[in-house]
């Protein structure tokens, strides 16, 4: 049985229950029409109709490609889904031009276990009026699974030996055995991936939560940048260098050959003291803020 988990905050409708194939693509309802061109096209002017902007995003960016979505019209008692309403496509925003009357909107996203994240939303549209709504795709912390916190699973962590500044060297298994601890790989060269160490610092300090944090820079940096790069930053946690992304690799983070680079940095893992990968992220997040501070609050309970 398919089990389907309605998002807090959103309306349920009963009569919109629909089935969903154990499929990658998910597919929820009838696609919403088709799209008059690719082009970012100027907005037409309003006229009768009114106008809906959606937007979709996860970790906080825009997600231009997410199909998954429906539309329906209330009509004499019971909403009718529209099924070939054309849209423009214009700086990530679909653009629908619709006639007065309420709608609803329903998306959704699978968990790693297959279960559909659903969300219903009503819209009104009214005469020359433009109505914006984002929606953000990202599953809830609350309603994420064990598996949905972990990227990939690494059963046992590698012993790879890593450098710290006075060049000793140590491994991830030493470095967090003595508490729970955020792991951060990042690159000096890569700004957004620099940029959020201070911001993760905070967060833990707000959670006043008995956490550690260390983190790893992937790829040549100097010892002088790195130095240098800490005190800019303020940060008081200890730095390690990958040099030549053996343990970086070993984790399994994305990683090209060709560029010798990581692709999805930073990553973030959370690690306890026995091991154990309890959260995992990669990628630049605007919603990491977010993130470390709920695994924090959950996965320290």
């Amino acid at each position: 049985m398919m089990k389907k988990i309605i998002l807090p905050g959103l309306i349920l409708l009963s009569s919109l229950a629909c089935s969903y194939p154990r499929e990658n693509n998910l597919s929820i309802g009838s696609s919403i029409g088709k799209i008059l061109s690719r082009a970012e096209l100027i907005p037409t002017e309003i006229s009768r109709d009114g106008v809906l902007e959606l937007e979709f995003f996860q970790k906080g960016l825009p997600e231009t490609n997410f199909k998954d979505f429906s539309l329906s019209v209330y009509q004499s008692g019971w909403w009718k889904p529209l099924r070939t309403i054309p849209y423009r496509i214009y700086k990530n925003k679909r653009l629908f031009n619709l006639s007065p009357a309420t709608y609803l909107l329903e998306c959704g996203v699978r968990n790693k276990n297959g279960d559909v994240y659903l969300q219903l939303k009503k819209i009104k549209i009214k005469p020359n009026q433009r109505v914006a709504f984002q929606v953000n795709l990202d599953v809830p912390p609350e309603k994420m699974s064990a598996r949905d916190w972990v990227v990939r699973d690494i059963p046992r962590l590698p012993d790879n030996q890593i450098s710290y500044l006075n060049n000793n060297q140590v491994s991830l298994g030493e470095i967090i055995k003595e508490r729970d601890t955020l792991v951060i790989f990042f690159s000096l060269t890569d700004e957004p991936s620099a940029r959020m160490l201070p911001m993760i610092q905070g967060v833990v300090k707000k959670t006043k939560k008995d956490v550690g944090i260390v983190g790893i820079v992937v790829g040549q940096a100097t010892q002088g940048d790195i130095r240098q790069y800490v005190a800019e930053k303020q940060l008081e946690f200890d730095i390690y260098q990958d040099i030549d992304f053996s343990l970086t690799q070993a984790c399994k983070l994305p990683f090209s050959t060709k560029e010798k680079k990581c692709t999805e940095l930073p990553s973030i893992l959370f690690i306890n003291q026995k091991g154990a990968i309890k959260a995992w992220t990669e990628g630049y997040n605007l919603n990491i803020a977010t993130f470390v501070e709920k695994a924090i609050e959950l996965l320290k309970k």
